[in-house]
């Protein structure tokens, strides 16, 4: 059987190598295709969405212990914490004019809240900022060794932009644990335990549970003055064991006939469900003789022209909170109710008016219920695919420490850019390439070549593709700035080094390297960029017996660490 094998030197476009221990290699065979961040800015701005209903105790718990891993890594991004604010509000907005026992008539409006909490201090939100005017050396560790900061920089008029401030007065200078200097409106408390306070919004709230709407109401002109910046990443996540009822239709409200035959059926959140989403099989609110559940499948959101649809569509409160902020500033997450494949089960109340069987966590009065709606509200602000399988987690998980990893690594990511998944053809040592330091076996003159085989893409909203070619070492060397007005093209794009992108075993996942677009100025809203690369594998293991250097670190078969142990 033939083997996929080429001479290096032509593989690598630069003929005359001869000093690799093997001159053979494996062509590369697998595609991948990652995003390219076009973000410039460190401003972030993150809301919680936290269910307040009578069933959260115990995910509030969880939610609260997540927050010392999220505020560790936070401190812990590449190039130092981000510009943070960070506020919180609930899912209860009541059901306006007419009374429900356990819904005050705005709830809280969509309004930021803090509950009792002492800190933040004067706001309902933290501000957590670095200095602006001043200068902070930094070390390797993203420690810093030395700043010229004062108080004067932490004023509003320190960060005027366009005429107006975007940080308030009252901001205090105080030192970090790594020795940095920020700007922060909650004193030396500890960051995590205020959000920790902050999170802890009871269980008091409405039980129908609106999350959209209160989403809706918070970003209305003037309600939460100041939280949101314009240019900065936009970061939500909402905590909630129920699906989304906002209601559209104020009849829903009406529970002047709650019998099963009535028009709008008994007063209870199954209303949500029969008028909130639409199953293979017709929806039924009384049972046959010992039947004790009825399964559904299929089940999705009803949509705008569904006339038995009294709930919010989806694609309402999408659309809006995408008008927000445009896509590659926008980051939306949920822990919900699990999707179960769009199956959901009907079993029978003590009133026997039929309600949600739970998916997880306890009996029909407190346990979680499907966020089918949920879950289609944020797959329709993901921006890249690859983000789909992990945009929603389960509530059901005991711990929400990986759903908060996946969210502060999205949050990092789209600031600092996007790791590969694998190593990328025609760079096989970022390391040595773009840094100097030899992290494979290769040769010297194989292991400085860096030319990645990729293809870079624009796609604008309207789908419109524009090719972007690799930047001319005849200008910057190869690596000119994001933003640099001399570019002698409208953008290009080029390999950098990042740690980050070597820490995994092997220097995985991509040995270092990035893929980066340079341009003369800030592309327009909305645009998607990508990169379509060649790679190769980040390990020999599995490929041991072929004679080949498969991946590309300049040692073969029982030569190469990586097949130690899987050769009998």
């Amino acid at each position: 059987m033939k083997k996929n094998i080429i001479i290096v030197t032509c593989l690598m476009g630069a003929c005359g190598f001869t000093d690799s221990p093997k001159d053979k290699f494996r062509v590369p065979e697998v595609r991948i295709t990652i995003p390219v961040s076009n973000v410039t800015t460190k401003d972030v701005d993150v809301l919680f969405q936290v269910d307040s209903s009578n069933c959260m105790r115990g995910d509030q718990e969880i939610l609260k212990s997540s927050m010392f891993k999220f505020v560790r890594l936070l401190q812990n991004t590449p190039g130092g914490m981000p510009n943070m604010h960070i506020g919180v509000i609930t899912s209860d907005v009541g059901p306006g004019i007419t009374q429900y026992p356990d819904c005050v008539s705005e709830g809280n409006d969509g309004l930021l809240v803090k509950g009792g909490c002492s800190n933040p201090e004067g706001s309902a939100f933290v501000v957590d900022v670095n200095p602006a005017g001043c200068q902070v050396n930094r070390t390797e560790f993203d420690t810093c060794s030395s700043h010229d900061c004062s108080a004067e920089n932490c004023l509003g008029s320190a960060f005027i932009s366009q005429g107006r401030a975007l940080e308030p007065d009252d901001l205090e200078l105080v030192m970090d644990d790594k020795g940095c200097p920020r700007c922060r409106n909650y004193g030396v408390e500890k960051l995590d335990d205020v959000l920790k306070c902050m999170v802890d919004v009871g269980t008091s709230g409405c039980s129908f549970e609106m999350h959209f709407e209160s989403l809706r109401r918070a970003f209305v002109p003037g309600k939460n003055p100041g939280f949101i910046r314009e240019g900065a990443v936009l970061a939500y996540l909402l905590t909630a064991d129920e699906d989304d009822c906002t209601v559209s239709d104020r009849r829903f409200f009406d529970f002047e006939d709650i019998s099963l035959d009535g028009e709008l059926g008994p007063a209870s959140k199954f209303r949500c469900t029969e008028h909130g989403l639409i199953c293979d099989q017709p929806w039924k609110r009384t049972f046959e003789p010992n039947q004790g559940e009825v399964t559904y499948t299929g089940c999705r959101p009803r949509t705008e022209d569904d006339e038995n649809n009294l709930l919010m569509p989806v694609s309402e409160i999408s659309e809006f909170f995408a008008g927000i902020k445009p896509r590659e500033l926008l980051i939306a997450r949920a822990i919900a109710g699990p999707y179960n494949e769009g199956i959901v089960k009907v079993t029978k109340d003590e009133n026997s008016w039929p309600n949600f069987f739970p998916i997880c966590g306890g009996d029909i009065s407190n346990g979680a219920r499907n966020g089918i709606r949920i879950r289609e509200f944020i797959n329709q602000l993901i921006q890249y695919d690859r983000d789909i399988e992990n945009a929603v987690t389960s509530i059901c998980d005991p711990s929400f420490e990986a759903k908060i990893d996946e969210f502060v690594g999205k949050i990092q990511s789209t600031i600092n850019g996007y790791c590969p998944v694998s190593p990328i053809a025609g760079c096989p040592d970022p390391g040595f390439s773009l840094e100097g330091t030899k992290i494979t076996s290769l040769g010297n003159d194989f292991s400085a070549v860096c030319d990645p085989y990729c293809k870079v893409t624009d796609i604008s909203p309207d789908g419109t593709s524009i090719n972007i070619e690799k930047c001319s070492t005849d200008y910057a060397s190869g690596h000119p700035e994001i933003i640099d007005p001399a570019l002698p093209v409208q953008a290009c794009f080029h390999a950098v080094y990042d740690a980050e992108c070597a820490k995994g075993e092997n220097f995985g996942p991509s040995r270092g390297i990035r893929i980066v677009v340079s341009r003369r100025a800030k592309p327009a809203p909305g645009i998607l960029t990508t990169a379509d690369c060649a790679t190769i594998p980040i390990s020999e293991a599995g490929l041991c017996l072929d004679d080949i250097d498969n991946d590309y670190d300049g040692l073969v078969d029982t030569d190469d660490p990586d097949c130690l142990g899987l050769i009998l």
